[in-house]
């Protein structure tokens, strides 16, 4: 996927020289003492590349769905993850069903705001289909973060309604933008404050 892929080749590069990506990490399963373990499971990424933690955790998750019928996962402290539909396709094209969702930072204003306060809490859900895999994959704004960055590299216009400038007012040029929007308004925001606080309670839950 262009934006999100080869895109960040340069800044996959500065985030290990910074650190927040650890190239020697090796993601590991927290123990987890419930009677349902065998369908759950949580594992720290130790801030390993995202990628590298989410395709262990779609392996764990396609492994324990196969013999039980289902699994719920966590990863926890992951960094850049890319284009999440990549793992719930991967699920799907071995037989499960899968809905990922992904907590993140401050990257977008609610409806009605113009500060960075939501995050744009992608969501993947895939299927199998008789042709291969059935996907969704999208983030809560109108403009995914990576392609906001992507059309400010090739100098593409945005769409309107997308996005806000420094100063809160609404604006097409990818070098003004700084505030991503939520797609459908109140309902958009509302979407992405609930993906953010279903997450936190399932990390809760699963301490």
């Amino acid at each position: 996927v262009s934006s999100h892929g080869v895109g960040w080749l340069a800044r996959f590069f500065e985030l290990i020289e910074e650190g927040p990506i650890a190239l020697q990490a090796r993601p590991q399963l927290r123990p987890q003492a419930s009677t349902d373990s065998k369908v759950r499971f949580v594992l720290d990424a130790r801030q390993a590349a995202g990628a590298v933690a989410m395709m262990q955790a779609a392996q764990l998750a396609v492994e324990a769905a196969g013999q039980h019928g289902v699994c719920v996962g966590a990863v926890r402290d992951a960094t850049h993850t890319g284009a999440i539909g990549r793992y719930a396709e991967w699920a799907a094209e071995r037989g499960c069903a899968a809905i990922i969702l992904l907590a993140g930072p401050p990257l977008m204003a609610y409806h009605g705001t113009r500060t960075l306060s939501a995050a744009t809490t992608p969501i993947a859900i895939a299927v199998p289909g008789p042709d291969g895999p059935l996907l969704l994959d999208m983030a809560t704004s109108v403009v995914p973060y990576s392609r906001l960055r992507q059309a400010r590299l090739l100098g593409q216009p945005l769409p309107e309604g997308a996005a806000l400038d420094a100063q809160g007012a609404m604006t097409t040029d990818p070098q003004q933008a700084q505030v991503p929007l939520p797609i459908g308004g109140a309902k958009g925001a509302g979407l992405a404050l609930m993906v953010e606080l279903l997450l936190a309670f399932k990390q809760q839950a699963f301490k």
